[in-house]
């Protein structure tokens, strides 16, 4: 196969970025010239765990994430107002410096892989370039069905939007609403093509090109009540593959961990909640330890804020050396096999990882689709319960703990069955979307077929 000019750009929390890096260093391997587009909070995973090329998108799409007070405001907002204060956040940013970047990063790409959050930037450049489109999305397919609602809503009752179908229609053109000016802007005057007129944007281009296949690095069992492919999908459109997940074995611990796991005499239970920062860490070690002994077992905690723990910590750690380990980061597919219980934010990577373990969860989300992968979970019957906001007490987890350390309902039965079915969906996953993107045909075959819908 001729070597291949690819950019895979997305954008996004580290978790949402870590698949496409897997993918990005498998197409390296196969001879091709791959180089990863992403904001600059990122870099170090591209280049430095990854080694491969980056190339720097500018603004922070979800960097309010990372922000405490905007943490803490976006914590209590509903589904449609986090949508609203994502996009006052990146108000602050240029916008035209973004665009620009994505020009600067897509301009000599003849292969185009793109992430949910850069559709419409990354398919005008593609359009422009002639370069193959190929959206690959982790989680729920972007495009409307009738088969469930869209997760922003589905907590919605079914009345108030007549159809599920109406439930993505709406998200899809709100999200469209909020960047065609600007979109269609830049593609008349940047990119010298004609303005997008449809109501839901590049949705509707990728419904109605037939050369494009919507690719799902996610497993059957997230897909809708049905675990399926919706039957109003066109047959091929929509493919999902399984998981991008890393190797169980491809890294482990640090010695510390190591040494902690090897000496434990308790249950291990794993509880992290993702990079996101906390005004109270602290009180995150003292809830590991209350939960620790209400539920007799050890624990092992994995924050990003414990490379530079405050005084008052690192004293309270030192009480409880023999019922916590902390660490600043630790490989998730190698640790959570070894794991009886995993207490996490219900962040996508997290979530897959923990489902193909085989170890049964506690959903703990704080923002946007983890309170989708969390009932998820509960729902797939590997998670007790959610533990929602203002509900995250020592009493309530210990209660869920020692629920699953007794193999309630059955629960670590199903979290086996359904992780051995996850491993085997996603047993060459990669390799597998490999060959899928490299065999993606043109997107643009002449000039005349330029797709934006009018």
């Amino acid at each position: 196969m001729t070597p291949r000019h690819i950019v895979i750009v997305t954008v996004g929390p580290r978790g949402d970025v870590h698949p496409y890096c897997l993918l990005g260093q498998a197409l390296a391997a196969q001879g091709h010239t791959v180089t990863i587009a992403t904001e600059k909070r990122l870099e170090s995973l591209v280049s430095t765990e990854f080694k491969l090329p980056f190339r720097c998108i500018a603004g922070d799409v979800c960097g309010g994430l990372f922000d405490p007070d905007f943490q803490h405001r976006f914590r209590v907002a509903r589904a449609l107002k986090c949508l609203e204060m994502l996009t006052q956040w990146n108000e602050r940013f240029d916008q035209a410096e973004i665009l620009a970047s994505y020009e600067k990063a897509l301009a000599d790409a003849d292969l185009i892989v793109c992430g949910a959050l850069s559709v419409a930037q990354s398919y005008s450049i593609a359009e422009k370039h002639r370069a193959t489109w190929v959206p690959l999305f982790l989680g729920n397919c972007l495009l409307p069905t009738s088969a469930f609602p869209h997760w922003i809503l589905a907590g919605v009752p079914f009345s108030y939007f007549c159809s599920n179908k109406w439930s993505h229609t709406i998200v899809a053109t709100k999200v469209w609403l909020q960047q065609r000016h600007r979109i269609n802007r830049w593609r008349a005057s940047k990119l010298k093509l004609p303005p997008i007129t449809s109501p839901l944007g590049i949705l509707d281009v990728m419904v109605e090109n037939p050369t494009i296949t919507v690719y799902q690095a996610c497993s059957l069992l997230c897909c809708g009540p049905k675990r399926q492919v919706p039957a109003d999908y066109t047959p091929g459109k929509v493919v999902y593959g399984g998981f991008v997940l890393p190797d169980a074995q491809s890294n482990r611990g640090s010695p510390v961990l190591q040494r902690f796991l090897k000496t434990s005499t308790l249950p291990l239970i794993y509880m992290g909640f993702g990079g996101m920062p906390t005004r109270d860490p602290l009180g995150l070690l003292q809830l590991a330890v209350k939960v620790s002994a209400k539920a007799k077992c050890q624990c092992v905690v994995v924050a990003s804020w414990a490379a530079d723990m405050p005084p008052e910590c690192d004293a309270f750690l030192s009480l409880h050396q023999d019922t916590l380990c902390v660490q600043s980061t630790a490989p998730h597919a190698w640790l959570f096999p070894q794991m009886r219980c995993i207490v996490h934010h219900a962040g996508f990577l997290t979530t897959a990882t923990a489902l193909r373990s085989g170890v049964p969860q506690i959903p703990c989300p704080v923002v946007m689709d983890q309170f989708h992968h969390a009932n998820e979970m509960v729902a797939l019957g590997v998670a007790p319960a959610v533990v929602g906001k203002g509900a995250l007490t020592s009493t309530n987890v210990a209660s869920l703990v020692k629920r699953v350390l007794g193999n309630a309902g059955h629960i670590q039965t199903k979290a086996k069955e359904l992780g051995a079915f996850v491993a085997s969906e996603s047993h060459g996953a990669v390799a597998a979307f490999c060959h899928m993107i490299l065999s993606t045909p043109p997107t643009f075959a002449t000039r005349d077929d330029a797709t934006g819908i009018q």
